[in-house]
């Protein structure tokens, strides 16, 4: 979930992993669907819609083939849809981004530092021992 201030094109993308199938839906404040999508491993997940109020939207992304791990998306919002003149998207009002690593990466190198203090918390002692 997101809350927007104004109206505004809003825009939502997530890269699948390799074995991954996944399913996109974005919703507005009132749960009526903006957009949704399906994608095959490796591809690139890609939401658009109109913001017409501000208020509470919400993003939903389902893991199709049950397979672990976290996944990071970004969420941009554009002031308007498009320019008149030249297709080109406005100025961002507001920018929210949950993309950076991974629940997983950050678990596995979490693993990784805590093993290797412990362990040279245990060489340390144990040659204390012995002197």
């Amino acid at each position: 979930m997101f809350s927007l201030e104004s109206s505004g094109r809003i825009t939502v993308r997530l890269v699948a992993g390799n074995r991954t199938n996944m399913s996109g839906f974005l919703y507005d404040s009132g749960g009526d669907l903006l957009d949704s999508t399906y994608i095959a491993p490796g591809e690139q997940l890609s939401l658009a819609g109109q913001a017409a109020s501000a208020g509470d939207y919400y993003v939903f992304i389902r893991n199709e083939a049950n397979t672990s791990g976290a996944y990071a998306f970004s969420i941009s919002v554009d002031e308007s849809e498009t320019a008149a003149d030249d297709g080109q998207p406005q100025t961002p009002a507001e920018t929210s981004s949950g993309s950076g690593p991974g629940f997983g990466l950050l678990a596995g190198l979490a693993t990784v530092v805590g093993t290797g203090i412990l362990l040279l918390f245990r060489l340390v002692r144990n040659s204390t021992r012995f002197k």
